[in-house]
């Protein structure tokens, strides 16, 4: 599973020895360098539960504390971004401002209570692969969630962003710039990759402790899989999908308590499909991915589509090694930096 991350997104173009990838490249990245115009910008972004007021936001008078834990980062085509950032225990809210990468500012702010932030990473629905867990949020760390209209081009705009507290105390503001990826990326990273290995290999969570009846204890597999397959898609285009197809046993605690060895259950099996897009930073050689519906391949009824997506792999460092696709994460957890790499095979 795989924590979400924001990216530290630097306006580079990707140098190759072939002429027409340098060249698309730079036409690529000239388009996503682009100014968003203010209008759309206006129009086009959003805040859950964030009350939108006409004129400049309040003037700061503290320095209590706030810090902005990015200094750029990606937004992504009907989906958007998240604002990361630390404050103290007792934040009342926080007030965002739109702005033209030039500097115009939109005629109004957001308002936007501290109930509305997150405080975890939501999981992703049914998936449990390494890269798609919820992680909590380092303590007094929390994020704001923008939601982008499908008007909102590829290009780049910014923001300015501060916190206030129920004293009316307000801290010094940030500002932040967002760059817009269009979907896709480099032909290397195409095709359907079939999951084979992680690294480092998590071989104590699929192991359990089963206490005996009689006394004593013993360790056992939690799970006996018969078939466990994960393909992910990757197309030219910006699409992308990956299908689980799993079968699998499962232990039965009382009966192997009762017997003092390994008993397991029936056979059971799921097969979903999750679809989206994809998008590749080239100076940073990372991939995000978005979900925008899930599909239930043996019962239709649990179907899903997601409106504005759900952020599934984000910055994710992506290299093909030796013919395998690499994805690398690396995130905080419990104060120690955890590293974690998924390795598939071209099929």
């Amino acid at each position: 599973m795989l924590m979400v991350f924001a990216l530290i997104y630097s306006l580079q173009s990707c140098s190759t020895s072939d002429d027409s990838t340098e060249e698309a490249s730079v036409e690529e990245t000239q388009e996503e360098q682009a100014s968003i115009p203010l209008a759309d910008l206006e129009s086009g972004i959003s805040i859950p539960d964030a009350a939108y007021i006409a004129g400049a936001p309040p003037s700061p008078n503290s320095s209590i504390l706030f810090k902005i834990n990015t200094d750029g980062q990606s937004g992504y085509l009907n989906t958007g971004y998240t604002v990361p950032f630390t404050a103290n225990d007792d934040i009342a809210g926080a007030y965002l401002r739109i702005l033209e990468k030039d500097g115009e500012t939109a005629g109004g702010y957001f308002d936007i209570p501290a109930s509305s932030f997150e405080e975890k990473r939501p999981l992703r629905t049914k998936k449990e692969n390494e890269f798609a867990q919820h992680k909590l949020l380092e303590e007094n760390d929390y994020e704001i969630n923008v939601k982008f209209s499908n008007t909102i081009p590829v290009g780049t705009f910014c923001y300015e962003i501060c916190i206030y507290d129920s004293d009316n105390n307000i801290s010094q503001p940030s500002t932040v710039c967002v760059t817009v990826q269009e979907w896709g990326g480099p032909e290397s990273l195409t095709g359907s990759w079939l999951f084979d290995r992680y690294d480092p290999a998590n071989l104590d969570e699929d192991r359990t402790t089963i206490n005996c009846n009689t006394g004593g204890s013993f360790e056992a597999d939690y799970q006996l899989n018969e078939k466990e397959d994960w393909v992910l898609t990757l197309e030219s285009n910006g699409n992308y999908n990956e299908v689980y197809d799993d079968v699998y046993r499962t232990i039965d605690y009382d009966a192997s308590a009762a017997d003092c060895e390994a008993v397991y259950g029936d056979t059971e099996s799921y097969k979903e499909q999750y679809l989206g897009k994809w998008t590749y930073n080239a100076s940073q050689k990372t991939i995000s991915i978005v979900d925008f519906e899930y599909k239930n391949l043996l019962d239709s009824s649990e179907n899903e589509t997601f409106e504005n997506g759900i952020l599934y792999v984000e910055n994710a460092l992506v290299e093909v090694i030796s013919g395998e696709l690499v994805l690398t994460e690396t995130y905080i957890e419990d104060g120690k930096e955890v590293t974690v790499k998924g390795i598939f095979k071209k099929q």
